[in-house]
């Protein structure tokens, strides 16, 4: 520290300048990266998992609303006024379920650890709905009790199928915990960093 000593009191002042300047632009740096992760961390809340979460609840939503309509159709013995809407109910509700899951496959294509846990909603959803096709032709054959009994038999063909939707959702819940523990980190770790250099 010597030299220190024999500095001029202008190189003094200049060089304690030249530090505060360094310690400003390092604790400007820091903070700028964990703003900018931050940031990121919240498009991709906002604009990825939120949206996504909507779209597998609309998609459960339609498929139970499927469901649902192919019971009412069964109700009336594919007979009636209503026996056509309830059939076209079940059409557009299972077409939708299925856009919705694609949709939210589509959406999570950054995350191959949750497509891949999803890889066997396109043969459920298959199966399920070439199988629920059959109860509407065997009804509008007049094979009712045939059909009742497929129906009956449906029912854990739509269970599988629906976990499917119920995984969806809890992986995109599971994503968006991490990214709030990361981003909690995140600031966290600025805020040590600009403090120990303080």
């Amino acid at each position: 520290m010597m030299w220190f000593n024999l500095m001029s009191i202008r190189l003094k002042a200049a060089f304690g300048l030249v530090l505060l300047t360094l310690f400003i632009l390092i604790i400007g740096g820091i903070n700028y990266l964990a703003l900018d992760r931050l940031q990121g961390n919240t498009q991709q809340f906002a604009g990825t998992l939120m949206p996504g979460l909507g779209v597998v609840i609309n998609g459960d939503r339609d498929l139970y609303q499927a469901l649902s309509a192919q019971q009412e159709y069964l109700l009336v013995q594919g007979k009636g006024e209503k026996a056509a809407a309830f059939k076209q109910d079940f059409n557009e509700n299972a077409q939708q379920a299925k856009e919705r899951m694609e949709k939210f496959i589509g959406m999570m294509a950054a995350y191959p650890e949750v497509t891949r846990q999803l890889d066997a909603f396109p043969t459920l959803f298959q199966q399920w709905q070439t199988q629920a096709a059959q109860v509407f032709v065997l009804t509008d054959q007049g094979q009712y009790d045939e059909a009742l009994r497929l129906h009956a038999q449906l029912e854990e063909k739509f269970s599988a199928l629906r976990e499917q939707y119920n995984k969806a959702g809890e992986l995109d819940e599971e994503l968006a915990g991490d990214l709030r523990l990361a981003s909690d980190q995140m600031a966290d770790s600025s805020q040590s960093w600009t403090l120990g250099l303080l």
